[in-house]
């Protein structure tokens, strides 16, 4: 879904939110330690303290070590960002319908426009930030402009010294956090005409680093320079990423905020007036829920990641459990034997009021996935296609023993690999 860039016939504004020191909060360090997260041999992010003392997001561990001496590294660990990364994103949620994570530190979210030329009431929607982010951070870097990529170029100019042309800087502060606090760092671009003719290329994000240096060494400094050479010249230079750069100098670069979150799911809830304590009436409801959710999965072309059950008990208490599929799954069959184990693992100490089954983690299927059995549920589900058996014989009968994959080692038995012919989304390595 994309929402257009207006609202009651007002223009809205594109902000672009960057956490500063969200990964290394992530690791519980400590708000006086010097720290910077890795990724190979590069910082993806610095503590306050390697930040006030030279250690900078983009350099080497050579370098970081040489401006902040004592300064103590982290490998990078996706698995610690998801639940703090959700916090942030429900604080941005709050304030706008239109969110689009980029990352687990940073988003694209819409905000309202003002009364009038040049007028700023959105900065209502961005002062207390820094309050409701406070111990995921040090500093909530925040862009406000008409477009996308504005909007992410004054985040990146905020950065460094010196006037920015075009737009209003606003800061505050808030105790608790992170060293002194956590702080706001917001920059709203008021003219964005003005702001692109006087940013520097090294800003235009969207362009390889390789093709802003050249840039550089024709002796196009900013981007004002850009907007005035013609657009055959542009493609020739720089081929067809001359046509985004034609684009971008001219104020082209208006794409809408893709909204994103919060993840797409399908929640099916019953309540229980009374409550009950049988099993074998939550189970009946639990399947009825995913025979319904199987039938829109299907309708839709989608597959499930993700189901997890919850329960509200009378006393007030909640349980919950979950599974993870192996490979995306659409069936009713599939989804009632992986939500039916997740019953069986919850611990049910008191009536139950209420019932939610969620599948989340939703996506695509390719079509040939979506005729194909993959077990034998399925195969009882009155699946009319072509047995997954027969399939894999109809190949073996085909290729002779050393004529697939000749000359590649697979680990996968000869079965897998038959089956990754038909099925070009399989992992393989086993039986899912």
């Amino acid at each position: 879904m994309m929402l257009p860039n207006t609202c009651s016939g007002e223009p809205m504004k594109v902000a672009f939110v960057e956490l500063a020191g969200f990964y290394v909060a992530c690791e519980n360090t400590g708000a006086h330690a010097a720290v910077a997260v890795l990724r190979g041999d590069v910082c993806w992010d610095v503590s306050e303290v390697a930040y006030r003392s030279g250690a900078r997001v983009g350099s080497t561990k050579r370098q970081a070590a040489l401006a902040c001496p004592g300064i103590s590294f982290t490998g990078y660990q996706r698995g610690k960002y998801s639940e703090p990364s959700r916090r942030f994103l429900d604080v941005l949620y709050a304030r706008s319908p239109a969110v689009e994570p980029v990352d687990f530190h940073q988003a694209f979210l819409t905000v309202g426009g003002g009364d009038g030329p040049g007028a700023t009431p959105h900065r209502s929607d961005l002062l207390g930030l820094e309050r409701e982010l406070r111990g995921l951070c040090f500093m909530v870097r925040v862009g406000v402009a008409a477009s996308k990529f504005a909007a992410r170029a004054a985040v990146l100019r905020s950065a460094y010294p010196g006037d920015i042309q075009g737009a209003a800087v606003l800061g505050g502060s808030a105790p608790g956090g992170t060293g002194a606090g956590v702080r706001l760092s917001g920059v709203i671009v008021t003219d964005e005409g003005e702001f692109l003719r006087n940013l520097p290329v090294s800003f235009l994000w969207k362009v390889p680093e390789e093709v802003r240096n050249r840039m550089e060494a024709l002796g196009l400094k900013r981007v004002g320079d850009l907007g005035t050479i013609p657009y055959v010249e542009l493609v020739r230079q720089f081929g067809a990423i001359g046509r985004e750069v034609y684009r971008l100098a001219r104020g082209a670069g208006n794409d809408p905020v893709l909204p994103g979150y919060p993840p797409p799911e399908i929640v099916r809830r019953v309540s229980f007036e009374n409550g009950v304590d049988s099993r074998d009436a939550i189970k009946a409801e639990i399947d009825e829920a995913c025979r319904l959710a199987g039938q829109e999965l299907r309708d839709t072309g989608r597959g499930a990641g993700r189901i997890r059950v919850e329960l509200v008990l009378q006393d007030g208490r909640k349980a919950a459990a979950s599974r993870r599929f192996l490979r995306r799954r659409w069936s009713a069959e599939a989804l009632k034997t992986a939500a039916g184990a997740c019953l069986d693992g919850i611990t049910v100490t008191a009536p139950v009021e209420e019932v939610s089954v969620v599948v989340d983690e939703l996506g695509k299927m390719e079509p040939r996935q979506m005729f194909m059995p993959l077990d034998s549920g399925e195969r009882r589900s009155g699946y009319a296609g072509p047995d997954l058996e027969q399939v894999i014989s109809a190949l073996d009968d085909k290729f002779r023993k050393n004529a697939v994959f000749r000359g590649r080692e697979f680990r996968a038995s000869r079965r897998e690999m038959l089956l990754s012919m038909w099925d070009p989304m399989r992992t393989g390595g086993g039986p899912n």
